[in-house]
């Protein structure tokens, strides 16, 4: 989970694209493993059909507890 602070910050601060392709070479380098990804993945997808308001609560919320 160290590296799904560093996606959401990249997911808040570049979007879903970037964020997913960050974690995608997490996996390639064996950073983490195909379980971490798949729920980063699923976590990332599920923020990105949210309204944007309920959106930014979620994140800047989810970033003060990690």
């Amino acid at each position: 989970m160290e590296y799904f602070k560093d996606i959401l910050r990249i997911y808040k601060k570049s979007g879903y694209d970037l964020a997913l392709s960050y974690s995608r070479n997490l996996l390639t380098n064996n950073k983490i493993s195909f379980n971490s990804h798949k729920r980063i993945s699923e976590s990332l997808s599920s923020f990105e059909v949210m309204n944007r308001k309920t959106r930014k609560i979620l994140l800047d919320k989810s970033l003060i507890i990690l």
